[in-house]
């Protein structure tokens, strides 16, 4: 969707002069972007704006930021409606629903959830898969101000807050079983594979430079296919080819392993993954909530600001919703306000990041993250 690095200020009139002079004289001084060709801008903020003036209609839009949920199947609800309301101004979530029996679980889910948790006998444990992961590269927001971004050591600390205890794996069968063991947060960074699976270390042997040792599990990647140490540098990405091989789970054999997730909150750092089969094999596998972007992952744009974001859902326990809109207007565009510097800022004006980093909450984007200082609830008769 095409988008435009700069406001358009242009009356019919010197449009229609321009136009002239453009196609008969080849003097005009007009640009494509200045027919309206700013399409991600204007059809984002049409959706925004139609969404929120028909809640407003209802005498909904009270003082504060507003949030929003979605109930309704995927294919009903395209995956920007629930996006553009994530802002300054508000925040979305969506209840994806198959049938109302499916509607109902998941809402449930996540309604009891501050007690359903308890029956996670491994609630204290967080755990990731962090394949690919900037570590000491920088990234411009908005404002301009730029920021180291060393998201593997920031996730592993955040992790470990509050009493938690941080798994980290990188080999499929490592991350299987704490998944089935349980756990109360899960967090994948690396390759979406076209949104078909999740990518994981080989367990090297005959075919490594060490053809007698297996790999030991690592907490991060490796960084090359030779039995190393789990890499530090983060940018030897992972590829289907060697030397830098990795594994691609599609998510039929995920979704074949898998069993009770104890209300796991799953969050994903990968492409295209929260447009195609991940959330729902989480969900029916008893996940509370799935979080990621549907379109490309633009690094370490969307790693800072998954950084910042777990700051306030795990470390200050903020709501998930409340703690991922108020860092978007700072990475792209925030079309609850319109802001000029949301809108047009260095951030935002990255070839990729207006178009594509599309975040999805699926769950209640009030739900607040378990944290070992919480006590059971007690019944009530």
């Amino acid at each position: 969707m095409p988008g435009y690095d700069e406001p358009i200020e242009i009356s019919n009139f010197k449009l229609f002069i321009e136009l002239i002079k453009t196609f008969i004289t080849g003097t005009g001084e007009i640009t494509s972007d200045e027919l309206g060709l700013d399409a991600n801008l204007r059809w984002k903020s049409e959706l925004h704006d139609g969404i929120h003036d028909w809640i407003a209609g209802y005498g909904l839009d009270l003082s504060g930021q507003e949030g929003y949920c979605f109930v309704a199947p995927r294919k009903d609800i395209y995956l920007p409606a629930h996006s553009v309301m994530m802002g300054n101004n508000s925040y979305a979530g969506h209840i994806p629903g198959i049938t109302p029996a499916y509607v109902s679980a998941v809402t449930v889910r996540n309604i009891l959830y501050p007690a359903l948790i308890f029956a996670n006998q491994n609630r204290d444990v967080t755990t990731t898969d962090l394949m690919n992961f900037p570590d000491g590269r920088t990234w411009t927001t908005n404002t301009g101000d730029t920021y180291p971004v060393y998201s593997s050591r920031t996730i592993k600390y955040l992790f470990s807050t509050h009493g938690r205890t941080f798994e980290g794996h990188c080999f499929w069968v490592a991350h299987l079983e704490r998944m089935n063991d349980g756990a109360s947060v899960y967090y994948y960074s690396g390759h979406g594979t076209g949104g078909s699976g999740q990518s994981h270390q080989y367990i090297q042997d005959s075919h490594s430079n060490y053809p007698n040792q297996e790999w030991w599990d690592g907490w991060r990647g490796y960084e090359y296919d030779n039995w190393r140490t789990p890499r530090k540098g983060g940018w030897t990405w992972y590829n289907p080819e060697p030397p830098n091989l990795y594994d691609i789970i599609h998510y039929d054999h995920v979704d074949g392993n898998y069993e009770n997730l104890r209300s796991n909150a799953v969050f994903y750092m990968s492409c295209s993954t929260a447009e195609q089969f991940g959330p729902m094999v989480f969900l029916d596998h008893g996940a509370l909530l799935f979080y990621g972007n549907s379109g490309t992952g633009v690094c370490p744009q969307a790693d800072l600001q998954d950084d910042w974001f777990f700051e306030d859902a795990i470390g200050y326990g903020d709501p998930i919703g409340i703690a991922y809109s108020k860092t978007v207007w700072l990475h792209q565009r925030d079309y609850t306000t319109g802001d000029p510097t949301a809108m047009y800022g260095p951030s935002s004006r990255h070839a990729t990041s207006p178009n594509t980093t599309v975040h999805c909450i699926y769950g209640d984007p009030n739900l607040i993250i378990y944290s070992p200082e919480w006590t059971s609830p007690i019944p009530v008769d």
